[in-house]
């Protein structure tokens, strides 16, 4: 059993990196495609604020989940593990929008259900790519124990 998780440098640049990434794919989404900002019922800047927050939550769990080790039964390799993690996330995030009543839409149509369960699937699975992509690319140096070597005849 490990001793901890250590929060690395290939952990906080996937942590923020996904987040912005499903930040700005959320906006493009909801702002440009949908046009759902239109009917928000309060201030447009409290909404930035508080999406900010959830995919800065978000792109944690999903880095967390990314380097959890019950993953490593699905993949060891870093876009698969991605895509799995930020799948399943996707989904979870859904249904958490789904029951606590986090909708842009008036009703609660199959159709667009699926094609918002489709769209969070999608986002979170592109967030984990992200993630995989900083843990190929960017490289930690991980310092190796440097054994000494033992001169016969030398006192200590």
């Amino acid at each position: 059993m490990s001793m901890g998780i250590k929060y690395d440098k290939r952990f906080m640049i996937g942590w923020i990196l996904s987040a912005l990434t499903m930040f700005a794919l959320s906006y493009v989404w909801h702002g440009v495609i949908l046009n759902d900002y239109e009917i928000l019922s309060y201030p447009f800047q409290i909404y930035l604020i508080s999406a900010a927050v959830v995919y800065l939550v978000v792109g944690f769990l999903l880095t967390r989940i990314f380097i959890a080790e019950f993953l490593d039964r699905v993949s060891q390799k870093a876009i698969p593990r991605g895509l799995a993690a930020g799948s399943a996330l996707g989904i979870i995030v859904y249904m958490v929008a789904l029951v606590v009543g986090v909708t842009f839409n008036a009703g609660l149509d199959i159709k667009f259900l699926l094609l918002d369960v489709a769209w969070q699937i999608t986002e979170q699975a592109i967030g984990g790519i992200i993630v995989g992509l900083v843990y190929i690319f960017v490289f930690e140096f991980v310092p190796m124990p440097v054994e000494q070597e033992h001169r016969s005849g030398e006192s200590e």
